[in-house]
Order: structure tokens, then C-alpha cells, then sequence
């Protein structure tokens, strides 16, 4: 289970480092692959996933089983992000190119996965707030 949260950690202080890069253009120059393991927001992100859970370990906090759960449940609400930016970059021909851009088809396969995903994330979200309310 641990080695899952340091990947998660670092994976994610890495991805929101490299968001917080690209999105100043004029800083993202002299940033490379090697260094931005240095930038703030990497610790910052890195740290948060690291010791957050550990809140879950004192006394009156639930258990194993109910923080994976909570936990499993609560990356479904990222999910209509995913399907959206996804079904962006294939229905563009500036970012796939007019040969694999998507058709009619694939679009609407990606309206139905995009709706199959926000439905899955409001149930998520019920779910989670109704685990939070009946530990209080």
C-alpha cells in the first residue's frame, strides 16, 4: 500500500510541477526534466500526499478499510476531467492530426463515456458524503 502512496506522490508533485511550468511560458524555458523535482510546487504537492493520510491514524479516525474506500471512491470525481481532456485532444486535428482525428463514432462513444463519467462521479461524490456524514 505504501509504495502506491510514494508513487502517487511523486507522480502527481511531478504533474502539477510541470502544470505550474507550462503555464508561465516565460519560466518554463529554463525549466527541464532534471530540476523540476527542485521547484516548490513539486514539494509542496509531494509533501501533502505523503503525510495527509496519516491524519487517518489517530484515535477516533476509521479504519483500513473505510479510508480505501473513501479513497477509491473519491479519484472517480476526477474522471469526467480525464474523459473531457481526452475527447478534446482526439477530436482536434491540431493535437492528433487529421488521419486519427475522431470520427462521428468516436465521438459519440465519447459523449457517452463523458456522461457515463460525470454520473459516475456524482454518485461518487453521494457516496462520500454520505460515508462522512453517518461517521460523525
Amino acid at each position: 500500500m505504501y509504495s502506491s502512496v510514494i508513487g502517487n506522490a511523486t507522480g502527481y508533485g511531478l504533474m502539477c510541477a510541470d502544470i505550474a511550468n507550462v503555464s508561465r511560458p516565460s519560466e518554463a524555458a529554463a525549466i527541464t526534466d532534471a530540476n523540476v523535482a527542485d521547484s516548490s510546487i513539486y514539494r509542496l504537492v509531494a509533501a501533502w500526499r505523503l503525510f495527509s493520510p496519516l491524519i487517518w491514524s489517530f484515535p477516533g479516525m476509521p479504519g483500513f478499510v473505510a479510508v480505501a474506500l473513501i479513497a477509491n471512491a473519491a479519484t472517480v470525481v476526477v474522471l469526467p476531467l480525464l474523459c473531457a481532456s481526452l475527447w478534446y485532444i482526439t477530436a482536434r486535428t491540431a493535437y492528433i492530426g487529421p488521419v486519427y482525428r475522431n470520427g462521428y463514432w468516436e465521438n459519440s462513444l465519447m459523449a457517452g463515456l463523458f456522461a457515463l463519467s460525470v454520473w459516475g462521479a456524482y454518485q461518487s461524490v453521494i457516496s462520500i458524503a454520505a460515508a462522512f456524514h453517518s461517521s460523525l
